[in-house]
C-alpha cells in the first residue's frame, strides 16, 4: 500500500508538471538570488584576499625621513612575527614618450639574490617579459593601454623642471619590455599620490635596483607569518594589521636614534675625508701655480727673441722680391710693344677676311638668285611647251568639229533640196541621205525615206524633226566660232609667253658669266689673305714664347713670394699665438687661482654647514603604512563589498519572500482543487499524516530541488556578474565563487519551511472535514449583488462579459488579494532597482556641481596658512579663494555619536562662492548665522537631530561645547559642522586656527591643475592639494560601479514578475477550468474565452502594479537607508521613468504571460473537462 502511495505521489508530480516546474522555478529565482547576491560581497573579498596571497602583498609599507641602512633591515627582520621583508627604492618622476607623458610611482624590482619568501608585491605579466638590465622596465598595463605605451617603447624618465635625476636614477632613457599588474594597484582609477605633477599618480613603473642612484632604501615592505591566515577586509586582518603597525612603530621609536647615529657616524667619516681632499688640493693647487709662473716666464723670453728675429727676415724677403718685379717689368714693356704690331697687323688681315667674307656671302645670294632663275627658265619652258601642246589639241578638235558641221550641213541641204525635188535625187542618194541622218539623229533618216517613199502622212513629223536638227546645227556652228576665237587668243598669249621666256634666259646667261668672273676675283684676295695669316701666326708664336716666359717667372716670384708670406705669416702666427697663449696663460693662473680659492672657500663652506646641518639633524621619523593607507583601491574595494552587502540585507530578502508567498499560494490552490483526491484517499483508509506526507513530498521536493539548482546557479551566477561589473574599476585576477553552506541551509530550510507549514495548515483544514464531503465538489460561492451593481449609470453600460468579470472579482477575493499581492511584490521590486539606481546616480552631480562649489582644496605647511594664500592669490589662473578652518570631530546626541568635520570660514561674504547651503526638498538657502551652527542632513539623521534641538561636539584639542542646530542641508559625502568664525571665538574662547584654503578656478575652461600645484610646490606654500574634478572623477567611478549591481536587481526582479505572473495566471486557469469548458459548451470562440480570462487578468496586474508602485516607495526607501554607508547619503528622490518602467514591464510581462495562456486555453477539451469532478 505504501509503495502504491508514493507511485501515486509521483505520479502527481508528473501530471503537474507544470505547476511543478513553476514552484521549481520561483523557489530557484529566489533562492538563488538570495544566496548569490549575498554571497557576492564575500565572494569579491575572498577572491581579492586569494590574489593578495598570491602575489605576496605586502602588509605593511615603511617610509623614513632618512631612509633605511642595513642595519634597520636586520632589525625588521629580528621582529617577532615577521615573515618577509623587502627594501626597495621609490620615487615619483615623470614618463614620456612622444608627445605622451605621465606622472608615475616607480618601483624597483627585488634584486637577484632576494629570497622568494621575501619578494614581495609579485607583479602579473600581462605582455612581454620580465626586465633583465638597469635600461629596461616594465609598465602599469592600465597606464599603457590608456596613454597608448607599447612593449619596445623608449622613455625618458625625468623629475620636475631644474631638478636633476641624477641623484635618483643612472639614467634617463629605458625601454618597455613588458606591462604589468600589481597587487598594490588593484584600483585602476587611482594610483596614489605623488610630489609631483597635480599631486596624483597616473601609474607605476619598476626598473632594476641598479637603475637607482639611492645609497640608502627608500621603503620597507613587510609580511607577517600570522597575516595569511586572517583574510582581508575581516576584523580579524584589521585588528593583526593594527597591531603589527603598532609594533613597527615601536621598533621605529626604538631604531631612530641608532639610525640617527648612523647617519651622523657616515657623515662625520665624509665630512673628515672631504677636510683631508681640501687640505691636499690647497697643497697641490701652491705647488702647481709656482711651477705654472715659471713656465710663463721662460716663454715670454723666448717670444722676445723670435720678434727680433722676425723683423730681420722680413727685412731681406721685401728687398728680393723688389728686384724680382722689376726684371718682369722690363720684359713686360717689350712684349706688349710686340703684341701691339701683331694686333695691328691682324686688325688688317681680320678686316680683308671679313670683306671677303661679305663678298663671299654676295656671290653665295648671287648663285642663289642664279639657281632660282635657271629654275623659272625650265620651268616656264615647260609651261610653254605643255600650253603649245593644249593648244594644238585644241586646233585639232575645232578642225574635226568644224568638218563635222560642214557634213551635216551639207546632208541637211541634200535632204532638204530632195524635199523640195524629188525628183532631182535618185535612190542611191536617198538611201544615202537616210544613213546619213540616222546616223546623226536616230531615226531621222527612217522619216525622210518614209516620207519619200511616198507616206505623206510622215510631212509634219519630219518636218519637225528637220528642223530641230538645224538648231542643232546652228547650235555647233555658234560652238564652233567661239571655239576658234578661243584659238585665236591662245595663240597669241602663247607668243607672248615665249618672248618672256626667251628675255628671262638672257638675263639667267648674263648673271651666270657676272658671277663666275666674281668667284675668281674672291679666290685671289683668298690666297693673299692666308698668306698674310701664316706670318701672323708665327709672329703670334714668338709673342707667347715671350709671355709664357713672363708669366712663368711671375708664378715663379708669387710662389715665391707666397712662400716666404707663408713662411713669414706662420712665424708671426707662432709668434702671436705665443703671446696669447702666454696671455690667456697669465690669465687662466689667474683665474685658476680665483677658482681654486673660491673652490676652497665654497668646500669650506660647505663643510662649515654639513656640520652645522649634522649637528641640527634630528632622530628620523618612520611612517608605517597598513593595506589601506599604501594601496590604493584597497579600502575601496571592501566599502565597495560593503555596500553590495547592504543592498543584500533588504532587497534579496524581500526577493524571497515574494517567491516565498507566492510558492505558498501555488501549494494552498493545488490542495484546494485536489479536494476530491483528498477524500478518496481518506476513503480508503490513509491517515492524515500520510494525505499530508503526499503534498508535503510535492512542495518539499519542487523546494529542495529548486533551492539547489538556484544555490549552484546563483552561487556562480551573480557574484560574477558584480564582480564583472567591478572589474571595470578593480583587478581580479583571481575569481572565487564557492558554495557556502551558512548561506544554503539557511535559505533551503526557509524555502522547505514555507512549503511545510503551508501543506499543513491548508491539509489540516480539508482533512476536518468527512471524506464524502471532500469527495464532492465544493459548492460554489453563492453569488450576491456586487458595489457596481447598485450604480446603474455604469452598470448599465456593462455587456454579459463585463458583468461577470465584476462579479467574479468580488466574488473570488482571497485570489484577487494573493495575485494583487504577487504583482505587487514584483513591481515594488523593480522599482526599487530603478529607485536605487536614480538614488545613486543624482549623488555625484548635485554634491560636486550644486553643493561644492570650490574646485580645489590646499592643505598648507604647518603655521604657512598666510603664505600659502599669498601664494595662491599670485597664481593667474585662480580666482576666489580664501582660509578655512577644518578639524575631525565627535559629534554626540543621547547615546548615538558620529565622525564629522568642522568648517568654519574666514570671510563669511565669500563662503557662498565655495559651498551652497540649502535644503534637500524645495532647494530653500539657509543662512549660516551667528549663535547657531548648520548640519548636513545625514548626519540630522544619524542622531535624530532637527533644527532647534542641541548637540556636543568635541574633538581633539577642543573642548567639549554643546551646540544649537540652525539649519540642515542637503549633502551627499561626509558629515560637517558649518559655523561662523564669531560663533567660534563665541563657544571655544578662541581665534580660529585657519588650517585650509579653498580656491576657484577665474574661468572654467581656462585649468591648469599640473602647473598649480607645480608652481604651489615649488614656492613650498603647501602640504597637498586637492582638486575637486580629480575627486569628483573618483567618486564617480566607485559610485556608478554600482550600476552593475543594480542591474542584476532589475533583471532579477523582472524575470520573477514574469515567472509569478505565469505561476498566477496558470492556478487560475486550472481552477477555473470547468468555467472555460462550460463557455466553449456554449459557443465561446477561443479569442472570446481567452478575453473572459485575461480581462480579469489585466484589471487585476493594473491593480497589482499600481499597489505595488505604492509599496515600492516605502521599500524603496527602506532600501536606500539600509544600503548606504555611514559617510554617504544616496539620493531621496524616484524619477518619474522609474515609476514608468516598472509599470511598463510589469504590464509587458502580462501581456506576454496572457498570449502564452491562450494557446494553453485553446486545447481545452470540453467533454474531459467537464468531467473532472466524477
Amino acid at each position: 500500500m505504501k509503495s502504491a502511495f508514493w507511485k501515486d505521489t509521483f505520479r502527481e508530480i508528473w501530471k503537474t508538471k507544470n505547476r511543478f516546474i513553476s514552484i521549481f522555478a520561483i523557489i530557484a529565482i529566489g533562492v538563488g538570488f538570495f544566496a548569490g547576491v549575498k554571497a557576492s560581497s564575500a565572494d569579491m573579498k575572498q577572491s581579492e584576499n586569494a590574489y593578495y596571497v598570491k602575489s605576496h602583498l605586502m602588509d605593511v609599507q615603511v617610509i623614513s625621513t632618512l631612509g633605511f641602512g642595513e642595519k634597520d633591515i636586520e632589525a625588521f627582520r629580528s621582529l617577532a612575527g615577521i615573515q618577509s621583508v623587502m627594501p626597495s627604492y621609490t620615487a615619483d618622476l615623470y614618463m614620456e614618450t612622444a608627445g605622451n607623458r605621465s606622472v608615475c610611482k616607480v618601483y624597483s624590482l627585488p634584486s637577484a639574490d632576494t629570497a622568494e619568501q621575501d619578494n614581495i608585491n609579485q607583479l602579473t605579466l600581462v605582455e612581454g617579459r620580465m626586465p633583465e638590465n638597469e635600461g629596461e622596465c616594465v609598465v602599469d598595463s592600465y597606464l599603457a593601454q590608456q596613454r597608448g605605451f607599447s612593449v619596445g617603447d623608449t622613455v625618458r624618465m625625468h623629475a620636475e623642471e631644474g631638478e636633476d635625476i641624477s641623484s635618483t636614477l643612472s639614467r634617463e632613457e629605458f625601454t618597455i619590455v613588458g606591462t604589468v599588474e600589481s597587487p598594490m594597484f588593484i584600483y585602476k582609477m587611482q594610483r596614489g599620490t605623488s610630489t609631483i605633477g597635480d599631486g596624483s599618480a597616473e601609474g607605476f613603473v619598476y626598473l632594476m635596483p641598479q637603475a637607482f642612484s639611492y645609497e640608502d632604501y627608500t621603503a620597507v615592505f613587510l609580511t607577517f607569518t600570522s597575516a595569511e591566515a586572517a583574510q582581508a577586509y575581516t576584523d580579524e586582518y584589521d585588528s593583526l594589521s593594527e597591531g603589527y603597525v603598532d609594533t613597527v612603530e615601536t621598533l621605529g621609536d626604538t631604531r631612530k636614534d641608532a639610525r640617527l647615529e648612523e647617519v651622523k657616524k657616515q657623515a662625520n667619516q665624509t665630512i673628515a675625508e672631504n677636510e683631508q681632499k681640501l687640505t691636499d688640493a690647497k697643497e697641490q693647487a701652491e705647488t702647481g701655480f709656482a711651477d705654472a709662473e715659471q713656465q710663463l716666464a721662460d716663454a715670454k723670453t723666448e717670444l722676445e727673441n723670435g720678434e727680433a728675429e722676425y723683423a730681420e727676415q722680413k727685412q731681406l724677403f721685401d728687398t728680393q722680391i723688389a728686384q724680382a718685379e722689376q726684371k718682369l717689368a722690363d720684359s713686360k714693356g717689350l712684349s706688349e710693344e710686340g703684341w701691339s704690331q701683331y694686333n695691328t697687323n691682324l686688325k688688317a688681315v681680320s678686316d680683308g677676311l671679313a670683306e671677303l667674307a661679305s663678298q663671299r656671302q654676295v656671290l653665295i645670294t648671287t648663285r642663289s638668285e642664279l639657281n632660282t632663275a635657271k629654275q623659272q627658265v625650265e620651268e616656264g619652258k615647260q609651261q610653254l611647251d605643255t600650253a603649245s601642246k593644249t593648244l594644238e589639241e585644241k586646233q585639232r578638235e575645232y578642225d574635226e568639229g568644224l568638218t563635222a558641221y560642214q557634213n551635216a550641213k551639207q546632208l541637211l541641204d541634200g535632204a532638204n533640196q530632195a524635199l523640195q525635188d524629188p525628183s532631182s535625187v535618185t535612190s542611191e542618194q536617198l538611201v544615202s541621205i537616210q544613213s546619213g541622218l540616222n546616223q546623226l539623229q536616230s531615226g531621222l533618216g527612217d522619216l525622210f525615206f518614209g516620207y519619200m517613199s511616198g507616206n505623206t502622212a510622215l510631212k509634219p513629223q519630219l518636218d519637225m524633226a528637220l528642223a530641230t536638227f538645224s538648231t542643232t546645227l546652228a547650235s555647233q556652228k555658234e560652238l564652233l566660232d567661239t571655239a576658234s576665237e578661243q584659238l585665236e587668243q591662245g595663240k597669241k598669249e602663247l607668243s607672248e609667253q615665249q618672248k618672256a621666256w626667251e628675255a628671262g634666259k638672257t638675263q639667267y646667261e648674263q648673271g651666270e658669266a657676272a658671277y663666275q668672273t666674281g668667284m675668281q676675283q674672291l679666290e685671289a684676295a683668298q690666297k693673299q689673305l692666308d698668306d698674310a695669316s701664316v706670318e701672323l701666326l708665327a709672329a703670334q708664336n714668338q709673342l707667347k714664347a715671350a709671355d709664357k716666359a713672363i708669366l712663368e717667372g711671375e708664378q715663379e716670384l708669387v710662389v715665391q713670394r707666397e712662400e716666404g708670406e707663408k713662411q713669414l705669416r706662420a712665424a708671426k702666427e707662432k709668434l702671436d699665438s705665443g703671446w696669447t697663449e702666454y696671455e690667456d696663460g697669465v690669465a687662466q693662473l689667474e683665474e685658476e687661482k680665483q677658482k681654486a680659492q673660491q673652490e676652497i672657500t665654497d668646500a669650506e663652506t660647505q663643510l662649515a654647514d654639513a656640520k652645522q646641518q649634522l649637528t641640527e639633524l634630528e632622530a628620523p621619523t618612520w611612517y608605517v603604512l597598513d593595506r589601506s593607507q599604501a594601496c590604493p583601491g584597497y579600502s575601496n574595494l571592501g566599502e565597495d563589498a560593503g555596500r553590495v552587502d547592504n543592498i543584500a540585507k533588504v532587497f534579496p530578502v524581500f526577493f524571497l519572500l515574494v517567491a516565498a508567498l507566492v510558492c505558498l499560494t501555488t501549494m494552498t490552490r493545488m490542495i484546494e482543487e485536489e479536494r476530491t483526491e483528498i477524500g478518496t484517499l481518506k476513503a480508503m483508509g490513509y491517515s492524515n499524516g500520510s494525505i499530508i506526507m503526499k503534498y508535503m513530498t510535492y512542495g518539499v521536493v519542487a523546494s529542495i530541488l529548486g533551492s539547489v539548482v538556484g544555490m549552484l546557479i546563483g552561487f556562480q551566477l551573480f557574484p560574477r556578474i558584480i564582480m564583472n561589473g567591478y572589474g571595470i574599476m578593480y583587478n581580479f585576477p583571481v575569481t572565487m565563487a564557492p558554495f557556502r553552506m551558512q548561506l544554503a541551509i539557511p535559505s533551503m530550510l526557509v524555502a522547505a519551511l514555507c512549503v511545510i507549514i503551508t501543506v499543513y495548515a491548508v491539509c489540516r483544514g480539508e482533512l476536518a472535514q468527512r471524506p464524502s464531503q471532500l469527495m464532492r465538489p465544493k459548492s460554489p460561492k453563492p453569488g450576491k449583488r456586487v458595489l457596481l451593481e447598485k450604480i446603474p449609470f455604469i452598470w448599465n453600460k456593462f455587456n454579459f462579459s463585463h458583468k461577470v468579470t465584476a462579479r467574479n472579482l468580488f466574488r473570488y477575493k482571497q485570489r484577487i488579494f494573493m495575485t494583487v499581492v504577487g504583482i505587487a511584490g514584483c513591481t515594488a521590486l523593480m522599482l526599487t532597482g530603478f529607485a536605487l539606481k536614480d538614488s545613486i546616480m543624482e549623488i555625484v552631480d548635485k554634491q560636486f556641481s550644486e553643493i561644492s562649489l570650490y574646485d580645489m582644496m590646499i592643505v598648507p605647511e604647518e603655521n604657512q596658512i598666510d603664505k600659502t594664500m599669498q601664494a595662491v592669490g599670485e597664481q593667474s589662473l585662480i580666482g576666489a579663494h580664501g582660509k578655512f578652518l577644518q578639524e575631525t570631530m565627535t559629534a554626540k546626541a543621547g547615546s548615538e555619536e558620529l565622525e564629522v568635520y568642522l568648517s568654519v570660514p574666514e570671510q563669511m561674504d565669500t563662503f557662498t562662492d565655495f559651498i551652497d547651503l540649502h535644503t534637500r526638498k524645495g532647494e530653500q538657502p539657509v543662512a549660516l548665522e551667528d549663535g547657531t551652527v548648520v548640519i548636513t542632513e545625514k548626519f540630522a539623521e544619524e542622531l535624530s537631530l532637527s533644527k532647534g534641538d542641541v548637540f556636543t561636539l568635541s574633538g581633539s584639542g577642543y573642548a567639549d561645547v554643546e551646540l544649537t542646530v540652525g539649519g540642515i542641508v542637503e549633502n551627499y559625502t561626509y558629515h560637517y559642522v558649518y559655523m561662523t568664525p564669531r560663533t567660534f571665538r563665541e563657544v571655544y574662547g578662541k581665534e580660529p586656527s585657519y588650517n585650509l584654503v579653498m580656491a576657484d578656478w577665474k574661468d572654467d575652461n581656462q585649468t591648469d591643475s599640473e602647473g598649480v600645484f607645480s608652481a604651489l610646490s615649488e614656492q613650498k606654500a603647501m602640504q597637498g592639494i586637492s582638486f575637486l574634478s580629480t575627486v569628483k572623477d573618483g567618486f564617480s567611478d566607485m559610485i556608478s560601479s554600482l550600476n552593475y549591481v543594480v542591474l542584476v536587481l532589475i533583471v532579477s526582479a523582472g524575470l520573477l514578475a514574469f515567472v509569478v505572473l505565469y505561476n498566477l495566471t496558470n492556478i487560475n486557469v486550472n481552477e477555473r477550468i470547468r468555467e472555460i469548458a462550460t463557455l466553449k459548451v456554449l459557443g465561446f470562440y477561443d479569442k472570446e474565452v481567452s478575453a473572459y480570462i485575461y480581462r480579469e487578468n489585466v484589471i487585476l496586474t493594473i491593480l497589482g502594479t499600481g499597489v505595488g508602485l505604492i509599496l515600492g516607495i516605502f521599500l524603496s526607501q527602506f532600501v536606500i537607508n539600509t544600503a548606504e554607508m555611514d559617510i554617504v547619503m544616496f539620493g531621496r528622490e524616484i524619477k518619474a521613468w522609474s515609476y514608468i518602467l516598472s509599470a511598463v514591464l510589469t504590464l509587458l510581462f502580462a501581456v506576454f504571460v496572457n498570449l502564452v495562456m491562450h494557446f494553453k486555453l485553446k486545447k481545452v477539451k470540453m467533454v474531459e473537462s467537464l468531467k473532472s469532478v466524477e
